[in-house]
C-alpha cells in the first residue's frame, strides 16, 4: 500500500442509502474509519471466540459481527440466506459471542424461543 502511496484516507467502500431524505445517495467509507470503529468493537465487545453472521454481506452493520472475532483470533459462523430466524436460534443454543440483527428479528426469534420453552 505504501509503494502505491495509499493512506488510511483513502476509500474503504461506499454505502448507498436512501436516509431520512429518501434521495438515494452513496456515503464514503474511509480506512480509518473502518479501523477506528473496529479497534473500538475489540476493544467494547471483546470477540474472542465466535459470532454469528445472519445478515447480507452487502449491509454494513456486518463488519462488527464479521471482521471483529477475525482480528480478534476468533471465528464468525454463517447463517445460510433464508434461514435466518432457525438457524440463529441453532447457533444461539450451542453458544455464539456477537450477533447483530434487527429489533423485529429479535422479536420474532424471542417469541419463538419462548414458545419452544413453554412446550418442553
Amino acid at each position: 500500500p505504501r509503494a502505491l502511496g495509499l493512506t488510511s484516507r483513502h476509500l474503504a467502500y461506499v454505502i448507498y442509502t436512501s436516509g431520512s431524505t429518501g434521495t438515494p445517495k452513496g456515503v464514503m467509507v474511509e480506512h480509518r474509519g473502518v479501523a477506528n470503529y473496529l479497534s473500538w468493537a475489540c476493544e467494547a465487545y471483546a470477540p474472542r471466540s465466535s459470532s454469528l453472521v445472519s445478515s447480507s454481506l452487502a449491509f454494513d452493520a456486518i463488519i462488527t459481527s464479521l471482521l471483529a472475532p477475525l482480528l480478534c483470533g476468533g471465528h464468525a459462523q454463517l447463517v445460510r440466506e433464508g434461514d435466518e430466524v432457525e438457524g440463529v436460534k441453532e447457533k444461539i443454543s450451542s453458544g455464539c459471542g456477537i450477533i447483530d440483527i434487527t429489533p423485529s428479528h429479535l422479536d420474532v426469534l424471542g417469541q419463538q424461543m419462548l414458545a419452544d420453552s413453554a412446550a418442553s
